[in-house]
């Protein structure tokens, strides 16, 4: 351990040898000591032997900086974009945990894909050698029910899942769904509860007689154009009623709320 004031005084030959001669003892040894060195100076080394942390005096020379405990190796930027799996091990994983979800916009540009060793993407097809869940997924099932027939009450759309198979993952050989294939939104609730898609019900009223006094309401319209009916029994063409829920709601080929599309990935190891 050795410090110095870094100020060689005049003196005699051998005195200001002596005193360089320390002067570089406390550079070599970061300045090492139970104490801070007095004086100090921006940018300064100690090496806390007390704290075992190796300190940095700060640009105003105001307080320490604490790099951390001496026994350990210091971790730069450069040593990380350096290392492919140490740096996408910190910068993907970090504050991730295993189940967790990760989204990412895969069509701008500068955009990747987290670790593929840590991360499953939740899409179904990416299983082929070379792409994203080679080795990761197996058992895919995907079932496209079409449209929904209130006759038989089955849900719509297309279910989607597969089954991690990951050595030493802890979720090795659970079921998930491939939510991306799915366009099933995430949202809170029950973890793991599936729900199908459903829309809050639509109505309207009117009278079978459409005048200024019965006017039709909510998603009911009458026709622009009409259709032959019976009229006490005899033939006659009139306006009709038409459901129409576009009338009161956004309407499209599928329920969803508003979205924008992204990758969807798992950590699973």
């Amino acid at each position: 351990m050795a410090q110095h004031d870094m100020q060689i005084a005049n003196n005699t030959g051998i005195a200001v040898r002596g005193d360089i001669n320390a002067a570089l003892a406390a550079l070599v040894t970061n300045n090492s000591g139970d104490t801070a060195p007095s004086p100090t100076y921006p940018f300064m080394w100690w090496a806390d032997s007390n704290t075992g942390h190796l300190k940095q005096r700060n640009a105003a020379n105001t307080a320490w900086i604490d790099h951390g405990d001496l026994s350990s190796a210091l971790l730069r930027r450069n040593d990380i974009s350096g290392d492919v799996e140490l740096s996408t091990q910190i910068m993907n994983i970090a504050g991730v945990p295993v189940g967790g979800l990760q989204f990412v916009s895969l069509e701008l540009t500068g955009s990747s894909q987290p670790q593929s060793a840590n991360f499953i993407r939740l899409c179904a097809d990416l299983t082929g050698a070379g792409e994203y869940n080679e080795g990761k997924l197996t058992g895919q099932n995907v079932v496209d029910a079409g449209a929904y027939d209130p006759a038989v009450g089955d849900a719509s759309g297309v279910t989607a899942t597969a089954i991690i198979s990951v050595s030493g993952s802890p979720l090795n050989g659970r079921t998930v769904h491939l939510i991306e294939t799915e366009k099933r939104f995430v949202r809170p609730g029950d973890p793991g509860e599936v729900l199908d898609d459903a829309i809050r019900n639509v109505y309207g009223d009117g009278a079978w007689k459409s005048d200024a006094g019965y006017p039709p309401t909510g998603a009911f319209k009458i026709s622009a154009g009409s259709k032959a009916v019976l009229n006490n029994q005899a033939a006659s063409t009139v306006p009709y009623w038409q459901l129409d829920a576009s009338l009161i709601v956004p309407t499209a080929g599928e329920n969803r709320p508003r979205s924008r599309g992204v990758a969807v990935y798992m950590r699973v190891f």
